[in-house]
Parts: C-alpha cells; sequence; structure tokens
C-alpha cells in the first residue's frame, strides 16, 4: 500500500499490526472464562447474554507491556513513532468491519423477509443490526476493548517515546498515565454496568460506533499523552493539586453516579449512601446523584478529561479539541436523553426535574425541600447565568494565573503569558512590572470571595430563593466599583507602570474592562429593579375563610406527595 512520509512505516505492515491486535483480544474474549450477565429488556421482549471477561483480559494485556517494556525497551516506543500509520490503518479496519457488518444485516434481513425504509446510507451509518454476534460474542461489547485497551497502549507507547528520548518521564506525563491506567481499569472492573448503557441496549451497531471505538477513542482521545510527549516544563505544585482534584472529584461523580442507576437497575432494593433507594413515583431514582441532578454522571467525566487535560498547560489548544468535543457530546446526549425521558414519564418526569433541577450542573445540594422557582428559567436570567459562568472561567484561568505567576510571567511563553504582554501595553503591571499589589488584591478578593458568592448567586437563581436578588446586588455593585477603583487608581491616578497612552494601548486597556464594568452595571440594576418592584407589590389578600389560594398556575403541576417518593416495589430507572 505504499511507504508514508516521513518514516512511519507502511500502512500495510500497521494493518497487520492492528487486525492482529484486535484478533488477540477477539480470541481472548472467547477463550477466557467470565461470570455470564443478562441485559436489559430488548424490544422484542428477550434479554442479550454477555460474558464479562474484560478484565482478566486487560490484566494481562497490561502483564505483556511490562514485560515488553522490561525485554525489548524500544518496542512501545515504536508504537509511538508509527502512530499515524496506526491511524490510518485502523481507519481502514472500521470501514472494511462497518462494511462487513452492512452486508451481513443485509443479508438476515433478507432471509427474514424484512425490508429497511431507512435508506442503504443511513443503515450503513446507523448499522442494521442491534446485536451482531460473532462466535457466540457480543461485538458491540467486544468493541470497547480494542477501544479503551487501544487508548491505554497508545499512551503508553506515547511514555515509552518520551523516556527513550529524555531518560524521564517528568511529573506531568507520570501523572497523565496513572490517571488513564485507572480510568480504563475501573471500566472493566464496572464491566457488568456497561450492559444497561443506551449504546448497548438501544443503539444499531454500524459505522458511527464502529469507527468511534477502533478510531476516535484510541488515537484522539490520547492528543494529551502525544503532546505530553515533547513538553518539558516542569509540573508546579498548584497545576498537579488542580489536576488531582478534578479528576478525583470527577471520577466519585462519574463512577459513582452510573453505580447508583446500575444497582437500582439490578434490584430496586437496593441501598444508596447506606438508606433504602427511594424513587420518583416507584420509577425514577432519586437518592444519590439521581436526587440531585440530571445526568452528573456526564458532568463527572469532563471533569476526569479535564483532570488529565490541563496537565499540557496552556501553551497550544490542541490537547484540548478533546475536551471540547467531548463537552459538545454530552451536552447534546443529555439533552437527548431528557426528550426521550418527557416522552416516555410525560407528568412524572415534569415532577422529577423539580427535585433533580439541574442538568449536568451539580449545584442542587443546599436547602432541600425550599424550592420556590417554577417553570422554565426566564430569559433574563440565562443571560446572567452566562454572564456570571464567563466570570467563574475567567476567574480561574486568566485571573489565577496572574495571582499565581504574577512575579515570573515574563519568563514565560505560553498562550496566558502571551496575553498578559499584550495587555501590558496599558497596564503593565499585569505583565509583573511596577506595583503589582492592587491588581494582586483585587483578583485574590475575587477568586476567593467573590466567585464563591457567585456560585451561590447561580444556586439562588435557579432554585429561585428569596435573597437571589439582595445577593446579585451586593456582588455586582462591588465588582463594578472594584473595577471603576481600578480604572480611577491606573488613569486619573497616574499609575507609574502605565507609561503608554497611545490609542492602540488605550484600545488594549479598556476594551476588555468595559463589558467586565458595564455587566456588572446592568446586573446590580436588574437586582435594584426587582427588589423595588417586590417592594411595591401589596400581598394578595387571603381567600374568604382564612384558606390560601394554591400557587400553582392551570399549566403547572403541584409537587408530588411524600407517599409518592419512596422505596419502589418496582423500577424504570433513567436510560
Amino acid at each position: 500500500m505504499g511507504v508514508l512520509p516521513g518514516g512511519m512505516g507502511t500502512v500495510g505492515l500497521a494493518f497487520v499490526a492492528v487486525s492482529a491486535f484486535t484478533g488477540a483480544l477477539f480470541a481472548g474474549s472467547c477463550l477466557l472464562p467470565g461470570r455470564v450477565q443478562e441485559g436489559a429488556d430488548l424490544p422484542d421482549g428477550s434479554r442479550e447474554r454477555y460474558r464479562l471477561n474484560g478484565l482478566p483480559l486487560f490484566g494481562i494485556v497490561l502483564v505483556v507491556v511490562v514485560v515488553l517494556g522490561a525485554v525489548v525497551p524500544g518496542a512501545l516506543a515504536s508504537v509511538a513513532d508509527h502512530a499515524d500509520a496506526l491511524f490510518v490503518a485502523a481507519n481502514v479496519l472500521a470501514f472494511a468491519g462497518s462494511g462487513a457488518l452492512y452486508a451481513a444485516g443485509r443479508r438476515r434481513q433478507g432471509r427474514e423477509g424484512r425490508r429497511t425504509v431507512r435508506g442503504a446510507a443511513r443503515d450503513w451509518f446507523l448499522g442494521m443490526e442491534l446485536n451482531p454476534k460473532l462466535a457466540g460474542v457480543d461485538l458491540k461489547l467486544f468493541s470497547y476493548r480494542p477501544s479503551l485497551i487501544g487508548l491505554f497502549l497508545v499512551n503508553v507507547a506515547f511514555a515509552a517515546a518520551r523516556y527513550t528520548e529524555r531518560g524521564e518521564l517528568g511529573g506531568r506525563m507520570l501523572l497523565y498515565q496513572l490517571m488513564c491506567l485507572l480510568y480504563v481499569a475501573n471500566y472493566f472492573q464496572f464491566e457488568h454496568g456497561m450492559v444497561h448503557t443506551w449504546d448497548i441496549k438501544a443503539e444499531r451497531f454500524g459505522w458511527m460506533l464502529v469507527w468511534g471505538d477502533y478510531v476516535l477513542v484510541p488515537f484522539f482521545y490520547s492528543l494529551p499523552g502525544r503532546y505530553l510527549r515533547g513538553l518539558d516544563a516542569p509540573l508546579p505544585w498548584w497545576l498537579a493539586t488542580l489536576s488531582v482534584v478534578l479528576f478525583t472529584a470527577g471520577f466519585w461523580m462519574f463512577r459513582g453516579a452510573n453505580v447508583q442507576k446500575h444497582r437500582f437497575k439490578e434490584d430496586c432494593r437496593t441501598t444508596v449512601r447506606g438508606r433504602p433507594a427511594r424513587a420518583l413515583g416507584g420509577r425514577l431514582l432519586v437518592s444519590g446523584f439521581w436526587g440531585v441532578g440530571r445526568k452528573l454522571n456526564y458532568t463527572g467525566e469532563l471533569m476526569v478529561y479535564t483532570g488529565w487535560t490541563v496537565l499540557c498547560g496552556a501553551s497550544s489548544p490542541v490537547p484540548y479539541t478533546v475536551l471540547a468535543f467531548l463537552a459538545v457530546l454530552l451536552v447534546h446526549r443529555a439533552r437527548r436523553d431528557d426528550r426521550r425521558c418527557a416522552e416516555k414519564y410525560g407528568r412524572l418526569w415534569t415532577a422529577y426535574c423539580r427535585i433533580a433541577t439541574f442538568r449536568m450542573v451539580p449545584f442542587d445540594t443546599l436547602g432541600h425541600g425550599r424550592r420556590t422557582r417554577r417553570g422554565p428559567v426566564s430569559r433574563e436570567d440565562r443571560a446572567v447565568l452566562g454572564f456570571l459562568g464567563f466570570s467563574l472561567v475567567l476567574a480561574f484561568t486568566l485571573e489565577l494565573y496572574f495571582v499565581v505567576c504574577r512575579s515570573t510571567v515574563r519568563q514565560h511563553t505560553d498562550v496566558f503569558a502571551r496575553l498578559f504582554r499584550l495587555y501590558g501595553m496599558g497596564d503593565s503591571t499585569y505583565y509583573g512590572r511596577g506595583d503589582t499589589a492592587l491588581p494582586f488584591a483585587l483578583e485574590t478578593i475575587n477568586i476567593g470571595i467573590t466567585q464563591g458568592l457567585n456560585v451561590l448567586l447561580v444556586v439562588a437563581i435557579l432554585r429561585g430563593l428569596p435573597w437571589r436578588y439582595p445577593l446579585q446586588l451586593a456582588v455586582s455593585s462591588y465588582v463594578a466599583y472594584s473595577v471603576v477603583l481600578y480604572f480611577w487608581h491606573a488613569h486619573v491616578g497616574g499609575y507609574p507602570a502605565m507609561p503608554e497612552h497611545s490609542p492602540s494601548a488605550f484600545l488594549v486597556f479598556y476594551a476588555p474592562n468595559l463589558p467586565w464594568l458595564l455587566g456588572n452595571l446592568w446586573l446590580a440594576r436588574s437586582a435594584f429593579t426587582a427588589l423595588t418592584a417586590r417592594l411595591r407589590t401589596a400581598p394578595a389578600a387571603p381567600a374568604p375563610g382564612g384558606a390560601r389560594r394554591s400557587r400553582h398556575t392551570p399549566h403547572e403541576l403541584p409537587r408530588i406527595p411524600e407517599g409518592q417518593v419512596s422505596t419502589p416495589a418496582r423500577q424504570e430507572n433513567l436510560p
């Protein structure tokens, strides 16, 4: 098939290697012992049976990797050197495999006298069959094994290549490898829970899933490992701490939510955090993570990937493309799941959404039973939430970077340092020159205090709590005042570290801060208007006989009585 440029090896040899790797895993899946578990109910009422031997299979691969690394040190590094050829070969295998699945599905369809109405292209893309098998092995569940074991091997190969080239792994690469190893090993430990996922029980096996398993996950999700191979920057303690905290919290949320859901599906009489599981209407789990928010397992997975991606630093956006792709994918899936559940459960799902108020954003942890909001979030509140989210991201990226690196920012060459160099045209204190006391104090207060209050404000907005507007008025007024104070001290007061007063410096200095000032002034005005309107509104007179009118409009569903939130006798959990 020809030789790829740059000495990357032949695609033909790479195809043989990828095929042999997949074949070896398939043989192991056929031969290794493992418990047999029934899956979810299928549309025809039957249940598939799965042999769960992924963990011993991964254990064998792990032993082979350790032995191979000790006996032939350069073998693993060669995988990284030929990663591009392997990527092309994996694409060839994915296209060939999806074509074979399509042909087999058409033959089966012809024998059974069924006809498709979706079209050949759609059938090839989405798949013809729900549970195709080969030698008794479910191909859809099996494909997770070359997918995640392949991701592990590609990442290890990048680490081996770095060790071969530099003689050491470095703190960033070592921490990244440990996190990835834990993530992959835990997947196979929890393989029994995969049989209830939407991919396994509802999606047909076509090119979309095949290409995702054999190409996307091993070669795209390993971009941080590829980048860390050539990154020589030392790992600062604060970045290591941030990475570990994000990964640990995300892993706890991701795996914890999935375990709770799986146990409830297996046995509705299970316990969650030591207490009997509670369900809404006997059908929807409202204990643990599922009583706090919807799809917090997706939030946790994003935090896991964020935890190891931040190890790449800020010198290139390339490693973060994985995180961006995953965010779009999971947000889309969360919305899709909400629509499906709304169609399936109807008014019960509406009631559940008032218990698990949030989708993917785990803020619903305060004041259980004190919600006052009814109906969707207003357009104005969405704008407020967007501005607060932007403030939070800015505070824990650029502003945190300045607080930590203010004295050494001129020695850095990453993206943040370049931005501060540009901003230093208007105010060079942000580029480590002159008196940095005032900006350091303002940024520290913003990160340590203001953003914590903003998180509480988000909770108050989404829950409709009565102290929302006073808090919004106080926080936004302070932030607007701090911006004005900074402007006055820097400009009117003749800031000595601001030597340039050209038109370009004026734009660089003032343009980024003007939305910051105007946005908080708008928040303060909105809160002040709402508070004055509330004071002017007289309370409604009680109905005759002392009875109060119902707070619910004709379009609103009353709170589900406590009797319907109980330990269920039967269950139909979330998808």
